[in-house]
């Protein structure tokens, strides 16, 4: 039963928004990526929120999304 449980909460996910965002800087065309950790949880969306915030803010552009 326990592993059972386990399984089903590694699959859940709390959002239909991306896990993972790369993002590219358009005079220096370095890449960074912003992505949701293993757990998933709500906090980890905004984490990965934040990240995406910050690095548009020193010019990063949105790549690619997943």
């Amino acid at each position: 039963i326990c592993l059972t449980v386990l399984t089903l909460l590694g699959c859940a996910r709390m959002s239909d928004e991306s896990t993972a965002v790369m993002m590219q800087h358009p005079e220096t065309m370095d890449f960074v990526k912003c992505e949701v950790d293993q757990w998933g949880t709500k906090n980890s969306f905004a984490k990965k929120d934040q990240c995406v915030e910050s690095y548009k803010a020193k010019g990063y552009v949105i790549w690619a999304e997943r």
